[in-house]
């Protein structure tokens, strides 16, 4: 927490109805991991309320609907869970694809009557394609026109939001969406992308590159890689897009600065160590025999300038571009990438004592 922090007043309703908004646009993220994630949420009824929706199955039961699937497997299961997700609200959905590669993230549209929105939910990490697209993390510009060179995004989630971004282009996706029941006013519905993970990142990069199209959409994205926009795009991106962190989440707080920096931090640490290398590596595998050992006491003034020439030399070795031939530190810098908007933190309260 800093002086900027600020704290959701729920009793206040602009507070509140934003985060009821994070509620209902979290069970689209959910919703786009398909089957897998369905029946871990559902481990006692899952395979028996699925049935239903199935294009084949042993009982031959249909779908009822006019959804365009793309690259689901014979029995439509993604699908069948995706729909038995969003069943509890007026949602109908457009369109579905469960097509994967490096860089290619599945995705789906739909009408959210309820909310009076076109809501575009993009998968999440759940294959080893999705891990390398995730791994492909170095700053690359974004590809806006008119171009912003300072405006970097995490490369392999560009590449994804790019992806997303040509389909719904070529498919006329978002259109169709909105023309897609005029008659309950779909033509003025706003637009919302979602996300979780790999999906966050993707959403908001997605959310960044057609702002230009659509001024009024929004973008919640849930637990959002903490590598993903430089500065300057985070900045612009606080006007629309809302991350949630929830507690100690590492994705948020993960990137390739924010890699390099831990491991400066870790070589310089042990560079200061007084104690023997092999009793540091070995006290962090095993849990007895490795108790502090007296030291002698210092003075005030000698703790403050040993604590000042630690965060000197720290500075210094984050801040490195040399690669010296002795174990100093060897790293190749990336420029530092944050997560997207405004954050959401979510933790559990901890009343002290005195309440």
């Amino acid at each position: 927490m800093t002086e900027r922090t600020q704290f959701l007043a729920l009793n206040d309703s602009r507070d509140y109805d934003l985060f009821q908004s994070v509620i209902h646009y979290m069970y689209y993220a959910i919703s786009a991991y398909g089957w897998p994630m369905y029946l871990i949420t559902h481990s006692k009824t899952g395979i028996c309320d699925l049935c239903p929706n199935l294009k084949c199955c042993l009982l031959c039961f249909g779908r009822g609907d006019n959804a365009r699937v793309i690259e689901d497997n014979c029995c439509l299961c993604n699908y069948a869970a995706l729909k038995q997700m969003v069943s509890e609200g007026d949602v109908e959905v457009i369109y579905a694809t469960y097509h994967v590669d490096i860089g290619e993230t599945p995705f789906f549209v739909a009408v959210d009557y309820a909310k009076e929105k076109v809501v575009v939910s993009i998968r999440g990490t759940l294959s080893m394609k999705d891990v390398l697209t995730d791994l492909n993390a170095e700053g690359e510009p974004l590809p806006l026109n008119p171009p912003r060179e300072d405006w970097l995004g995490h490369k392999g989630m560009v590449q994804a939001a790019v992806y997303i971004k040509n389909k719904l282009e070529e498919e006329n996706l978002i259109e169709k969406a909105l023309n897609h029941n005029p008659t309950r006013g779909t033509q003025n519905f706003g637009l919302v992308f979602v996300g979780h993970s790999l999906g966050a990142g993707t959403a908001s990069i997605l959310a960044i590159l057609m702002k230009q199209q659509f001024d009024n959409l929004q973008c919640f994205s849930y637990s959002p890689p903490g590598g993903l926009l430089s500065m300057p795009a985070v900045e612009h991106s606080k006007e629309f897009i809302t991350s949630v962190v929830v507690g100690k989440d590492a994705v948020p707080r993960i990137g390739l600065h924010q890699m390099e920096a831990l491991r400066a931090d870790l070589i310089n640490a042990i560079q200061r160590s007084i104690d023997p290398k092999w009793k540091t590596i070995a006290c962090n595998m095993i849990c007895c025999c490795c108790g502090p050992e007296p030291t002698s006491v210092m003075k005030m003034s000698e703790q403050d300038s040993h604590v000042n020439a630690y965060k000197e030399q720290k500075d210094a070795s984050r801040h490195s571009t040399v690669h010296p031939n002795d174990n100093s530190i060897a790293l190749t810098l990336h420029h530092p990438l944050f997560p997207p908007g405004r954050i959401i933190h979510i933790v559990r309260h901890h009343p002290s004592n005195e309440e």
